[in-house]
């Protein structure tokens, strides 16, 4: 197994016990006789010198992944990046940061208390998105300031480093396209993302993505308060082949726009 093929078995561990939802649409898919491939894996991060996407990126162009492209979303104060490793069998990654100084200066703040706890050496390679928070927990109240002006930066206050999802990809299923995909996880009693309708995209863009509502644990704040948040979703992709007969590769903001509202708890 190479570094690579280790790290990504490592973070299903991670976030299958984060999301066991993901766990039990996998096998379920399985028993079906069916190969259940990865597309994908996104992360978030707060824009800034030292957790920023120009900060984290290196750890995956070191691991053989080229950047596809820039995103932008202007209304979520959010950009993105894509990147696709050398050896098409390795997931596509998708990184996004939250452009913190959009904020107000109480959300700033509190961003700020957070990413100055960050120690450079936590910071070594590509392992760090294995590390969850690299901060120590904030308080309910923080919490509710941050998810007040953006639910993308309450989530990443509580989850840290982590995949935020895995993406199912129905290209590879013999048996299911991208709307019995989502009959059959609603069969097993799981939601999906409803905002924009369950597929976001369309065939004529190149790209259909669905996904579940991210699963909820209790977490204890560092005030002792306990509350339910936002862990991390499953998600579902079909892709489409473009005038030159060959897959798109790419990603729609159109779609990932309301893709990110799969971790809203309000």
């Amino acid at each position: 197994m190479t570094k690579i093929q280790s790290f990504f078995e490592k973070l299903w561990k991670i976030y299958t016990e984060k999301t066991p939802q993901a766990e039990k649409i996998k096998q379920h898919f399985l028993a079906k006789g069916e190969k259940v491939i990865n597309d994908h894996v996104a992360f978030r991060t707060f824009a800034g010198d030292k957790i920023g996407i120009s900060s984290l990126e290196p750890f995956f162009l070191q691991e053989g992944f080229q950047i596809s492209r820039g995103y932008e979303f202007e209304e979520k104060k959010l950009i993105a990046r894509s990147y696709q490793h050398s050896d098409p069998e390795i997931p596509k990654i998708f990184l996004s940061e939250l452009l913190t100084t959009k904020f107000s200066s109480d959300f700033q703040n509190i961003v700020g208390e957070l990413c100055k706890q960050v120690r450079p050496e936590s910071l070594d390679s590509i392992d760090v998105f294995l590390k969850g928070c690299l901060w120590n927990k904030p308080s309910y109240e923080q919490y509710k300031i941050l998810q007040k002006e953006s639910e993308y930066g309450s989530w990443l206050a509580v989850n840290g480093f982590c995949a935020n999802h895995f993406t199912l990809s129905a290209n590879h299923l013999d048996q299911f396209d991208l709307l019995l995909v989502n009959e059959e996880v609603k069969s097993l009693g799981y939601k999906l993302n409803s905002v924009g309708g369950e597929v976001k995209g369309s065939k004529e863009v190149l790209l259909e993505q669905s996904s579940t509502m991210a699963h909820q644990q209790k977490y204890t704040f560092n005030d002792g308060k306990k509350e339910d948040v936002s862990t991390c979703f499953y998600e579902f992709i079909q892709r489409y082949p473009d005038k030159d007969g060959k897959l798109y590769q790419g990603f729609r903001t159109s779609n990932a726009d309301k893709i990110f509202e799969s971790t809203n708890l309000s």
